[in-house]
């Protein structure tokens, strides 16, 4: 819940303060007391002495109110504030009882456009992070529905109000595209989920679904061959959004793919990790809830989203390798592997959005088959080395320094850089720094200090200047695995890659680490890491 206030509350939990990287702060309209001016300074004082380069501080200001202090770059990305404010939320797990915060954005010395962008970006961010799906738990339910109330400190109530609602408009856009994710399959079926839909209806977006009867007389019998062996039926549903005029002439027109539950059909999926497919919906997940921002915010733009919502069942009437089905456009398609269904989807929805749309651009939204999955060489799972030996504990072993030599390779497997790598890793409690110092044999000089939170579940997320968003990983028994994308400068130009990052811990303190980079879902690189621990 978001409020507004002239002025700091005694009974609020916590405070937040934000300052500059030299702990510079404003107190334009004497909000804070000269006892609490006083303390807050005294705080800033020992951490530049301590030299800590926290992005979040906390102490307790009084017996019943705590001071947080945010530390904001004086050059930051776009979307940096977003960031910010889920790594506080991360923060303030950690304090028990804190359900009341006042914020004072105006202690940054900004100018009133910028201020109103940065924090509604801030509480976009922490909004996010703050984001679970409880709807089906059963302990601790008075803990689940805990929220917190902030209230912002303010005389510009109605900038931060304004930009506020943007952002509010797409949070709610992605906890829906979250929520119809999250939905177990016996509840989101294909015409549960249609129910859904519909609802959206009173936000002024048209809604018009197709059933199979009407499918079949249109003639998309590749999205129906897909249904053919669940008992749930098989629909097609538009989504329009008229925001610019009273035409729909030439939309924006969004794709998205809508199996509830992908078994593989006859082409039989292995049973172990069968729960996930559930998932195979999201790409329509992102297209209603896109939809629904765009209705929210009132947005001057028309729009159109066309999804297609089946379930891929191996039953008796079942869809066969080696059928033959005429698509929606008239051509004609052989069945060789039920199990890539998705293009069968898309195929009659892509060609009936053109066909009654013809829209401005199309952009289509799809979960990656398995088959393409296995392509990618992404079949290999954290879970399988559960109880090797020996354990690796992520706060252990990069602790202190560390030494390492690497290579990277092509996709030919040629080597086409060599490093040595110097690391110095320290803890507070579930709260890590590493920093790397990387010396290339061409010369070049590279260092990256990453900020790493462990949580209790084994998981733990890492941030640094040159990684994109987050990167998230986990342990088991002697592996480590984590995932994140970067900008990376090759010869004068950048791409943007992902890593799919593998660590095993050997004996004597060793551990190898095998990064694959990826462009597309396609391995690009590999980079092959020997780390040590440097003995004291």
């Amino acid at each position: 819940m978001l409020s507004f206030t002239s002025s700091l509350s005694p009974h609020s939990d916590a405070f937040v303060i934000f300052v500059t990287e030299k702990y510079a702060y404003k107190d334009k309209r004497h909000i804070l007391s000269s006892n609490k001016v006083q303390k807050i300074n005294s705080f800033l004082s020992v951490l530049k002495t301590k030299n800590k380069d926290e992005e979040i501080s906390s102490f307790d200001i009084s017996e019943k109110q705590k001071c947080f202090i945010i530390k904001v770059k004086s050059k930051f990305t776009s979307y940096w504030p977003q960031e910010n404010g889920g790594n506080f939320f991360f923060h303030i797990k950690k304090f028990k009882g804190i359900k009341k915060i006042d914020l004072y954005p105006e202690s940054l010395d900004f100018d009133n456009e910028k201020l109103a962008s940065f924090f509604s970006q801030f509480i976009f961010g922490f909004n996010l992070k703050s984001y679970t799906f409880n709807k089906y738990k059963t302990l601790n339910k008075e803990k689940i529905k805990e929220k917190i109330d902030f209230k912002i400190i303010t005389k510009n109530k109605e900038k931060i109000e304004k930009n506020y609602k943007y952002y509010e408009a797409i949070k709610e856009g992605v906890f829906l595209t979250r929520d119809l994710v999250s939905e177990p399959p016996n509840v989101l079926n294909p015409k549960s989920y249609v129910q859904e839909i519909q609802k959206l209806s009173k936000l002024g977006l048209k809604i018009k679904s197709y059933n199979e009867k009407e499918l079949k007389k249109l003639g998309l019998n590749a999205l129906l061959g897909v249904g053919l062996g669940s008992a749930n039926e098989t629909y097609l549903v538009t989504i329009e959004w008229n925001g610019k005029n009273n035409s729909l002439k030439n939309p924006l027109t969004f794709v998205g793919k809508g199996v509830c539950f992908d078994t593989g059909g006859i082409s039989l999926k292995p049973a172990k990790f069968m729960e996930e497919m559930k998932y195979d919906m999201a790409g329509s997940a992102v297209v209603v809830g896109l939809l629904k921002s765009l209705a929210l915010r009132k947005a001057k733009v028309n729009a159109v989203g066309v999804v297609g919502l089946v379930e891929n069942m191996p039953g008796s009437r079942a869809q066969r390798p080696g059928d033959i089905v005429k698509s929606y456009s008239g051509k004609t398609i052989e069945i060789l592997n039920t199990d890539a269904e998705g293009r069968l989807v898309l195929a009659d929805a892509l060609s009936f959005a053109e066909k009654k749309y013809k829209p401005k651009f199309i952009i289509d939204l799809a979960t990656l088959t398995g088959a393409i999955i296995m392509l990618c060489g992404c079949t290999n799972n954290i879970e399988y080395y559960k109880g090797t030996e020996p354990e690796i504990k992520f706060e252990e072993f990069f602790e202190g320094e560390l030494v390492g030599w690497g290579i990277v390779q092509n996709w030919k497997g040629q080597v086409v850089r060599r490093f040595d790598i110097k690391m110095v890793g320290s803890w507070d409690g579930n709260n890590g720094t590493l920093e790397e110092d990387f010396i290339y044999y061409d010369g070049e000089e590279q260092k990256r200090i990453w900020k790493v939170q462990k949580h209790e579940d084994g998981t733990f997320e890492g941030r640094a200047d040159d990684i994109l968003g987050t990167a998230k990983g986990m342990t088991s028994g002697n592996a480590i695995n984590w995932h994140y994308s970067m900008d990376l400068p090759v010869k004068g130009k950048t791409y943007r890659v992902n890593f799919d990052d593998w660590m095993w811990q050997m004996n004597g303190g060793v551990l190898i680490n095998r990064s694959y980079i990826k462009k597309f879902g396609v391995t690009v690189a590999e980079l092959t890491l020997i780390l040590q621990k440097v003995d004291k």
